[in-house]
């Protein structure tokens, strides 16, 4: 791994490790029944069915940096950015939730999952899981849905799968290889997320979804990852087989975010 890498997730082990000292000296905390599965989460949104639509889906990302861009927007306000977002006719929302690589946190999903609750548009937790505790803690948060990533958890991919099942919440699962894909089958996934982003170096191919989504049965939601700054390049997927894309910098940075957004799903 690289140091960047490694370092996040020797940070995720630690946040982790505190989470379950935590847990230990507070019986009551409500972390504890959901781990135990002793309670029944209340009904979620639909992660899955809100990117089935006839066109293109689009994942708006909460996001205040970028690895290879530094910071991209001061956010003061993630829900209002959200509810923004909303009403320029997104299909779902992703909040990252890691502070080392994007300047996020657990309050910012909090706050976002709470502001939208009544809304129909489903909110996604973007981070590191590498612990069902983080699965619970998502879903405290008020998380609709995870992403996992198969390249980080390689065989520990099917515990958290389960768990999240188990739990009773959605998850994308992300790729970025063909042992990926593999893994992510083998796991029963029923959403599946090409990062054209190297976990490694941080550079961008978006070719990668182009080359890779040909192993990704039909039955299967297909959604690309990273780097999608212009509408021509997620058109470019829909025709290629996929039904959604993630989009972070290209919507802050867009001056009319609507626009961009239908022009992501004009089909010409």
């Amino acid at each position: 791994m690289t140091f960047q890498l490694d370092r996040i997730i020797q940070q995720k082990q630690i946040e982790v490790a505190a989470l379950r000292e935590q847990l230990r000296h507070e019986l009551t905390h409500a972390l504890n029944p959901l781990l135990r599965g002793t309670v029944i989460r209340a009904p979620r949104k639909d992660f899955a069915a809100a990117l089935r639509q006839p066109q293109l889906s689009v994942i708006a990302e909460i996001k205040r940096q970028a690895a290879d861009r530094g910071l991209l927007v001061q956010i003061l306000d993630p829900a209002l950015q959200a509810k923004h977002y909303i009403e320029s006719g997104i299909n779902a929302i992703s909040i990252l939730t890691d502070e080392l690589s994007s300047g996020g946190s657990m309050a910012d999903l909090r706050l976002v999952a709470s502001t939208i609750q009544s809304h129909a548009t489903p909110v996604l937790r973007n981070d590191f899981i590498l612990d069902e505790i983080q699965i619970a803690e998502s879903i405290l948060a008020g998380a609709d849905a995870i992403l996992v990533i198969a390249a980080l958890l390689g065989d520990h991919t099917a515990h958290i799968m389960q768990r999240a099942k188990a739990m009773g919440i959605d998850v994308v699962v992300e790729v970025y290889s063909e042992a990926d894909i593999e893994i992510a089958l083998r796991n029963d996934a029923k959403m599946i997320a090409i990062n054209n982003r190297n976990l490694m170096d941080e550079t961008i191919d978006l070719e990668r979804s182009l080359r890779l989504v040909e192993h990704i049965p039909k039955s299967i939601l297909k959604i690309a990852q990273s780097g999608i700054q212009k509408s021509v390049v997620a058109r470019n997927y829909y025709r290629a087989g996929f039904d959604a894309v993630f989009v972070s910098e290209a919507l802050v940075e867009a001056k009319d975010p609507a626009y961009f957004i239908e022009d992501c799903q004009h089909e010409s």
